[in-house]
């Protein structure tokens, strides 16, 4: 009876121990876009006075600008600024046209007003009120935190008892109310490793932005990650398929660049920012135009740009759609190996079986280039039209996954994010202190041992004496 009672006791240690690791621990999630719920995301804007050095041309409003109207209109969106506290904040805004210059008017005036000093527990304190989840509410809450600097809140002591205090505590929150945070590094002096067990803890990405001018491809990258929008490749052409019945055109142009950007539709006519076509919107920014149409003529587009600019982005809408299903976080030992998967839906849920479908994955590292991309194909094993294939080994890091699925006529890709987190390595706990009759007892018993033990060689040599005592008498 003791013993079982005993037993009883160390389970229910054990199983305190581990539920109170538990939300350290990165965990696997599958993330597919079907049916996505919008996204409320809080825009988290470092305005320390090293801001003014790492981006003295102010290129972060533009590039949140660029985000803004990429996101669909039933997205909600918070901004704030902090460094030592957070300084200025909207409410949380649907994104309609005035809400979406509200905004970006907000981004340009918030880093206009430096201070000194870096504090992330405040603004990741601020988001979590602002986005844990209410009664009744299904939306995706995301953190887009975007620093150049460090913690700087005092001491080096200070310092690091803050960051432990963000990670032990805000960051654990934050994950266990779903709330992703992914964290954006302007500079190669950031703490990036800090950056990236915040983004890690809360099934998150940390990417890096070396220079201030990667930052409008980084946000496309963080717009596609985080609405899975399908794509068509984009070359000087652009394939319009005849399902295809909405198709946005981001093209960029670098600073310095001259020149004017048009399209030539696949009926010959000539279309730019002046042109008057119905269905046509033509967004001019700094550094990028943006085209929407709405039932864009089936056949191939041709891009009209300066020399040296690169194509851009086609983002469409389409009764055939590429579904992707694979983790967004797991560990470096993961097991079993996970999988990637991949099909074309017609929107109702049902499996495109088109002839000659080839799927394939390029696995690219988001912050090092010098890691060399790893491409691998799906196989329809089953014959369903549903490809899949084990992920390869990855090291630890932040990675980008292009799918493309190609059919005749019929081109399409989808972004996918995904962090490879080492697993931290557990302690082992302490054993808990002795109490009750069964420890007692056993304490008493292993006492009396060592005492007989102690006594041993008194009792012999007593007796030997004794035996000897009485031989001579």
């Amino acid at each position: 009876m003791r013993q079982s009672i005993s037993f009883s006791a160390v389970a229910a240690w054990a199983a305190f121990i581990v539920w109170s690791f538990l939300p350290c621990l990165p965990q696997s999630a599958i993330a597919t876009e079907r049916d996505a719920p919008p996204l409320y995301i809080v825009l988290e804007m470092d305005t320390s006075a090293s801001m003014a050095v790492s981006d003295p041309q102010r290129l972060l409003p533009k590039a949140v600008e660029l985000l803004l109207k990429l996101l669909p209109a039933q997205s909600r969106v918070q901004i704030l600024g902090f460094d030592s506290h957070v300084r200025d904040q909207t409410e949380l805004l649907h994104l309609d046209d005035e809400q979406r210059r509200k905004v970006a008017n907000f981004a340009k005036e918030i880093v206009k007003h430096t201070n000194v000093g870096t504090d992330f527990l405040p603004p990741l304190e601020a988001a979590l009120q602002t986005l844990t989840p209410q009664s009744g509410e299904n939306y995706r809450p995301v953190v887009l935190l975007f620093s150049d600097g460090i913690t700087n809140v005092g001491s080096n002591a200070e310092n690091q008892g803050r960051q432990t205090q963000v990670l032990q505590q805000t960051a654990a929150q934050l994950q266990a109310a779903g709330i992703r945070v992914f964290t954006i590094a302007f500079s190669e002096h950031v703490d990036a490793r800090f950056l990236r067990e915040i983004a890690e803890l809360t099934g998150g990405l940390a990417m890096i932005a070396a220079q201030p001018e990667q930052l409008s491809d980084l946000f496309t990258t963080l717009f596609e990650i985080l609405e899975q929008p399908d794509m068509l490749p984009v070359d000087r052409v652009v394939h319009v398929d005849e399902h295809v019945s909405s198709l946005s055109l981001l093209l960029q142009n670098k600073p310095g660049t001259t020149g004017n950007v048009a399209l030539v539709t696949p009926q010959g006519d000539l279309i730019d920012a002046a042109s008057n076509q119905p269905d046509v919107r033509w967004t001019s920014g700094q550094g990028y135009q943006l085209v929407d149409m709405d039932h864009p003529q089936h056949g191939d587009w041709q891009i009209q740009q300066p020399a040296g600019e690169h194509a851009g982005k086609a983002y469409i809408m389409s009764d055939v759609s590429l579904r992707v299903e694979a983790p967004t976080l797991l560990d470096i030992g993961a097991s079993p190996t996970p999988t990637l998967r991949a099909w074309l839906d017609r929107g109702n849920g049902e499996v495109l079986k088109a002839p000659a479908l080839h799927i394939q994955a390029k696995i690219s590292r988001l912050n090092d280039q010098r890691v060399p991309d790893v491409v691998i194909e799906l196989a329809d094993k089953d014959g369903d039209g549903r490809f899949e294939q084990t992920l390869p080994r990855l090291e630890p890091g932040a990675y980008l996954i292009t799918v493309e699925a190609e059919a005749k006529n019929l081109r399409r890709i989808k972004k996918h994010g995904l962090t490879v987190a080492a697993l931290p390595k557990a302690e082992t706990p302490a054993s808990p202190p002795s109490s009750g009759d069964d420890d007692s007892d056993a304490a008493s018993l292993i006492a009396l041992v060592w005492i007989n033990l102690a006594l041993l060689p008194i009792v012999a040599a007593a007796v030997y004496w004794h035996v000897n005592i009485r031989k001579r008498l």
